[in-house]
């Protein structure tokens, strides 16, 4: 038997499914819950502010981040809105 708490594999397909299950499992949480505090919590990150990026500048590393927070809040309410619907 393995230790639960040691991953098996430290690989890109390994980190993605293992992101992808907790995504699923908290948008579970999140339907179950109900709660319109943590639905709005997550509409109000679910977007990047773009006023202050210059267009023509080079991206930053940290708006990046940024997009890609913005985009799990989305994707785990869009998930959690479907569940909500099932």
């Amino acid at each position: 038997m393995t230790d639960a708490s040691q991953p098996q594999s430290q690989g890109q397909p390994s980190l993605e499914g293992r992101l992808m299950a907790q995504r699923k499992l908290l948008a579970r949480i999140v339907a179950h819950l109900g709660d319109e505090a943590i639905d709005a919590f997550l509409a109000e990150r679910g977007h990047v502010n773009l006023e202050d990026e210059d267009p023509g500048a080079t991206p930053d590393p940290a708006f990046a981040i940024e997009g890609a927070m913005a985009d799990e809040m989305r994707q785990i309410a869009d998930l959690a809105a479907r569940f909500r619907k099932d």
